[in-house]
């Protein structure tokens, strides 16, 4: 009886023992009881994150509180009777799980939805630029009107604030993201003399998307360029015929281009003097370079027979396009020399010098040199002898000859070009700013 006695108390003992060392309270059998929480948060903002707060509490002890956001891993939050924490949100729909645990692995959750939209745009689009720009000059007549927006446009009314008196019907476009307002004019713009004046304005009434007017409405005037012609003189050394034998002629008031009963051929050259164009000239704003040469009657023999060769064209080819005295640039200087006749061409017109007269003022393509005045368009070799006008001397040089400089019949057949009442002419039409 006092041995049962005894281990009893070692029993008892031992147990105690065990609960001494087990750290604190132990959890209690069966707690299936989970913790109560709350949590709340603003259900919209228009701040990208916002701050979620609550209670917990538990029979025994809240030992976690966690939260997951639209989905993702679990983040933990400091464990208290209160709690909070920040949350940064996507546009749109967020959803924020908050979970509350105790020590017996019991848990609870609560679910927050919070919504949030952009703020309410409240600030006013601007003009970030215009072209051409107010003042501009020397606009192309193919030039667009451009407006740049600081932002996406409420096109209809950008479109209805653009106003001009002057520009004429026109089609607007605008660029992918709506920023960008371009005029196109039906028509082309003029150029004048002075360079004409248009102008146009983008009021206020123009709009964002959201409605901001317009803050800085635009006015701007500018000019197109001017188109001046100008008919320049030949350079008296310049100009003269030069036989097969280098001998050159200069003084004649006429210039033979052919050849002479005793079969020497003659080429005819002539030279213009270009140091009246601007110094600052771009030779793409050249719009013509009108060659014009006077040709006296009568035409002597046939050379338009019998200095072209005989596959040169035939029958109804030969009605149509006629046959021209062959014009060539060259460059031999400011003073022409026997050694011109040679020299090598920069660039030959076949088509040449043609009768100017079935076409007007333009230049006909249908007939061949004849009497009278007789033209083409050089503006090519005089784009060309502006860019090099320093090395060339401000001179424009044309060399004259037909395709067979003799057939040795012993029988003239020449063209007479004048240089005396009727000289050579070069008529340039060009556009400055």
């Amino acid at each position: 009886m006092q041995r049962s006695f005894l281990q009893g108390v070692a029993v008892l003992t031992l147990g105690l023992a065990l609960t001494a060392c087990s750290g604190g309270t132990p959890t209690p059998a069966g707690d299936t009881t989970k913790p109560t929480l709350s949590a709340s948060a603003a259900p919209t903002t228009t701040n990208a994150s916002i701050t979620v707060s609550g209670t917990s509490s538990d029979n025994v002890g809240v030992t976690a509180i966690e939260y997951t956001l639209n989905g993702g891993a679990r983040q933990s939050v400091t464990v208290g009777d209160t709690f909070s924490f920040p949350a940064a949100l996507n546009v749109g729909s967020n959803t924020i799980v908050v979970y509350a645990k105790d020590a017996a692995g019991n848990e609870t959750s609560t679910t927050l939805t919070v919504t949030r939209s952009n703020a309410p745009d409240t600030t006013a689009p601007t003009i970030v630029s215009v072209s051409p720009a107010n003042a501009a000059t020397g606009v192309a007549k193919d030039a667009n009107i451009v407006v740049t927006f600081s932002e996406p446009m409420n096109q209809a009314s950008a479109q209805a604030a653009f106003q001009s008196a002057d520009v004429g019907a026109s089609t607007i476009t605008w660029s992918a993201g709506g920023t960008v307002m371009t005029v196109n004019p039906n028509a082309d713009l003029a150029y004048t003399a002075a360079g004409k004046s248009y102008s146009f304005q983008v009021t206020n009434t123009a709009t964002d998307l959201a409605g901001n007017a317009l803050s800085n409405p635009a006015n701007a005037t500018f000019k197109t360029y001017k188109q001046l012609s100008v008919t320049l003189p030949i350079k008296a050394t310049t100009v003269g015929e030069i036989s097969n034998t280098f001998a050159v002629n200069s003084v004649a008031s006429d210039i033979l281009v052919g050849d002479q009963s005793n079969n020497t051929s003659r080429r005819g050259f002539v030279g213009f003097d270009i140091s009246s164009l601007p110094s600052g000239l771009d030779p793409n704003n050249v719009l013509s370079a009108r060659l014009r040469m006077y040709v006296n009657s009568p035409i002597v023999g046939m050379p338009f027979t019998d200095l072209f060769p005989a596959s040169s064209c035939s029958g109804l080819f030969c009605v149509l396009l006629g046959k021209s005295v062959v014009l060539e640039h060259v460059t031999y200087g400011n003073t022409i020399v026997g050694s011109a006749y040679n020299i090598a061409p920069l660039s030959t017109d076949v088509r040449g010098l043609t009768d100017e007269t079935p076409c007007g003022s333009g230049i006909c393509f249908f007939v061949g040199t004849t009497t009278g005045w007789n033209a083409s368009d050089i503006s090519p070799w005089l784009k060309d002898d502006l860019t090099n006008r320093a090395a060339r001397g401000n001179l424009s040089e044309v060399r004259m000859k037909f395709p067979i400089d003799t057939n040795g019949d012993n029988a003239s057949d020449y063209i007479a070009i004048s240089n005396n009442a009727n000289k050579a002419q070069l008529v340039v039409t060009y556009l400055i700013p």
